[in-house]
């Protein structure tokens, strides 16, 4: 019987060895190829990606991009994305809300746009008001919804956006404050207070002055560098950098104008 076991056990480790060496090898294979680049992005790739929502955050000076652009509601799948795209846009603008799918029986152009470049890391999303259509109410109601939760901004959007057609008042405004599942009562006493419309007056030039975005919807596509700064007290940080790479003007074709003229601009 015990010698049995004491074959067993040398069988055993008999597997264990091969199996250990054949790892051995395999590494040695790949890393001399180049293999495990390859195979650390096959499997990031494979992996679930959940997005990450900026909040609003107080803008100080409108004259700088960086202030501004890391200010505003945003929308990531990767911390690390080397690119982003800016959405200029009013929320009473008819192209607009056909981008987001108004009255579009089939995927909208946003879908589209959100499935082949934000999705997948390769661009952050950032929405900026250019609000000159109308009044300020529905863009003072999407920022009193991000004011609750971030992700509520783009679900307040959207839904604004998919019923373009319906007049907006405080109690239409109320109506989708409760499909996106925020507090009523908060709601109501943020949009009434009208905190915001300082900032879409200011956002308004800063399309005008620092983005030359004049028409909706304009997209800005940027480069994301980050460097280290020294703060006025001497302590460092990481601060992101924007690039300007070119800009799309208008509702255009996406398979034919928007997604080739995106990835021209992004080398890809």
């Amino acid at each position: 019987m015990r010698k049995k076991a004491i074959i067993h056990n040398k069988n055993f480790l008999l597997s264990i060895s091969i199996l250990l060496i054949g790892v051995f090898i395999s590494s040695a294979v790949l890393a001399v190829g180049g293999g495990f680049q390859d195979l650390g992005r096959k499997i990031d790739s494979l992996l679930p990606k959940f997005p990450y929502y900026g909040s609003i955050k107080e803008i100080s000076d409108y004259s700088k991009i960086e202030n501004v652009l890391s200010s505003q509601p945003s929308l990531s799948y990767n911390s690390k994305a080397k690119f982003v795209i800016v959405e200029s846009s009013d929320f009473d603008c008819p192209n607009c809300a056909r981008f987001h799918g108004y009255q579009s029986p089939v995927k909208s152009s946003f879908e589209k746009m959100f499935e082949d470049f934000v999705r997948p890391g390769v661009m952050d999303y950032i929405f900026i008001d250019l609000q000159f259509l109308k009044g300020p109410e529905k863009h003072i109601a999407a920022y009193c919804a991000g004011e609750q939760n971030p992700k509520s901004f783009f679900e307040y959007k959207e839904l604004m956006y998919k019923n373009f057609d319906e007049n907006f008042d405080e109690a239409r405004a109320t109506t989708y404050a409760a499909l996106v599942r925020l507090d009523t009562n908060k709601f109501v006493e943020c949009f009434r207070s009208q905190k915001y419309l300082d900032r879409i007056k200011n956002l308004s030039n800063f399309n005008s002055n620092q983005l030359q975005a004049t028409s909706t919807p304009t997209f800005t596509i940027f480069k994301i560098e980050e460097k280290e700064v020294i703060n006025p007290d001497n302590t460092k940080q990481i601060q992101k950098f924007y690039t300007q790479l070119g800009r799309i003007v208008g509702n255009a074709n996406y398979e034919t104008t928007m997604k080739p003229q995106i990835e021209e601009m992004i080398g890809r």
